[in-house]
């Protein structure tokens, strides 16, 4: 179970990684501020409303690290847990199928309901996926290595 542990915080971290990577103003970040815009601020305007968050920073990095964290262990769980070994060449299938089954539909759901525009939803939808898909299968990889 320590194994299993360890593997789920490794696999935090790397989904944090590539989170901030993929949401960095160089990727899809802008994808990621216009969904959540509710108006176009100024320069100074974001400036302060970022110095009023401040202090709630490293709660939502602590935040974001449990629930990557969940994630992680639930792929080393079923990895190395309760079901056994799954050889490596269906793990990859396993992967896609939880994307496809769960995380596709949970981000389409919330961007469906969501009151932006259609191109923006979409560009949103499409990078939470990939992200999501993309952060699974290197999590998938790394477990590969290490277990």
């Amino acid at each position: 179970m320590l194994k299993i542990i360890l593997l789920g915080i490794i696999g935090a971290i790397i989904s944090m990684i590539i989170g901030m990577i993929w949401h960095s103003s160089k990727l899809f970040g802008k994808s990621q501020l216009d969904y959540n815009a509710k108006k176009v601020l100024t320069f100074e305007e974001h400036k302060n409303k970022c110095e009023e968050s401040k202090h709630l920073v490293s709660q939502k990095y602590l935040l974001q690290f449990l629930l990557s964290f969940i994630t992680s262990f639930f792929l080393a769980l079923v990895m190395k847990g309760g079901y056994g070994d799954i050889h490596d060449k269906y793990l990859y299938m396993f992967v896609a199928l939880v994307w496809i089954s769960f995380t596709v539909p949970a981000v389409g759901t919330n961007v469906l309901w969501s009151e932006v525009p259609k191109k923006i939803a979409l560009k949103k939808f499409l990078s939470d996926i990939f992200y999501c898909l993309i952060t699974f299968m290197l999590i998938a990889f790394i477990f590969t290595l290490i277990l």
